[in-house]
């Protein structure tokens, strides 16, 4: 298996919304002193809840008390509260192609279910179901096509 660098426009259903991404951003590099970058918001594979989805940042070097790369922020009760989320890394995700937008979309959750033309894609991070879809790797908060 080889993997690309992909270079095309991913469209994310981002939680906060996204001109709030860069705050979000600023706010834990400066906090933690490292740069911090949105990656996608998804459930996260092996989940008790598989259906929770998590607005996901990676940052280069492991948080210094509690050692992961990525993690995910989520509303709960009005509240904003944030989990590990490495067990993203190395995940396989399937996404579509729309020629219209000139983006990929992938499906953030088991149930979110995406279609465009001849295109569809399903499953989240709990399987990938759908037809004319690529397969892209997340490895150390960048996407890579899998090319098989």
């Amino acid at each position: 298996m080889r993997e690309m660098m992909m270079e095309h426009n991913i469209y994310h259903d981002s939680l906060i919304p996204i001109d709030k991404v860069k705050f979000v951003e600023d706010f834990y590099s400066k906090k933690d002193e490292v740069d911090v970058k949105y990656v996608m918001t998804s459930a996260l594979p092996n989940s008790i809840n598989s259906l929770r989805r998590y607005d996901i940042y990676f940052r280069e070097t492991p948080h210094p008390v509690f050692k992961n790369r990525y993690f995910g922020l989520a509303w709960q009760n009005k509240q904003l509260y944030i989990v590990n989320a490495d067990s993203i890394d190395d995940i396989v995700i399937g996404m579509i192609y729309d020629d219209e937008t000139d983006t990929y979309h992938y499906s953030s959750h088991r149930h979110d279910y995406k279609s465009f033309k001849n295109r569809v894609i399903d499953g989240g991070r709990e399987y990938i179901r759908g037809f004319a879809y690529k397969l892209f790797v997340l490895k150390d908060g960048k996407f890579k096509e899998r090319i098989e």
